[in-house]
């Protein structure tokens, strides 16, 4: 006898990841949160936390001369950080707004749904992989887009559970 069961949670994390901007409870909502603080905008690729790469990884896009400024204007180095929770400054930085710094396992959801979706920042596509890995150049999209893309295909391959007796 085959029974085929799927997780329910995983049907209810893709619902809530698809408020839409502005989630007003669960997953998406923390995500949300978690994007929107300025530390995101103003802390990585900075004096306090350097990024690993170049900025030559975002100008060779087709980006406007604003952007362009804004990549160059940035702090870079080889002995940087290839994401935000490598930096030294993660939890001074963030020290205003502790209800804010993600659990390891929300880091890490965020960290493999970048990866997957290709995708940085929720209503707002950010500049950078803040999770993931900075090193990977310009996001192609919003992760109100990406993460139920990732929980839907992570719920197909993963959810699944077959019991055979």
């Amino acid at each position: 006898q085959i029974i085929i069961h799927s997780g329910r949670a995983s049907r209810d994390a893709v619902f809530d990841l698809e408020q839409g901007c502005f989630p007003e409870y669960g997953l998406a909502k923390e995500v949300f949160e978690v994007y929107s603080d300025a530390y995101f905008e103003h802390g990585f690729c900075s004096e306090f936390c350097p990024c690993k790469t170049s900025s030559d990884i975002f100008t060779k896009h087709s980006i406007s001369s604003r952007e362009e400024s804004y990549y160059k204007s940035r702090i870079y180095s080889v002995s940087g950080f290839t994401n935000i929770r490598q930096c030294d400054a993660w939890d001074t930085l963030f020290y205003e707004y502790k209800h804010l710094v993600p659990s390891t396992n929300l880091a890490n959801f965020m960290a493999d749904a970048e990866n997957y979706s290709d995708c940085s920042g929720f209503c707002v596509k950010e500049r950078y992989f803040y999770f993931s890995d900075v090193r990977k150049g310009y996001p192609q999209k919003r992760c109100e887009v990406g993460f139920p893309e990732y929980v839907e295909a992570v719920y197909k391959k993963v959810f699944w559970v077959c019991y055979l007796s």
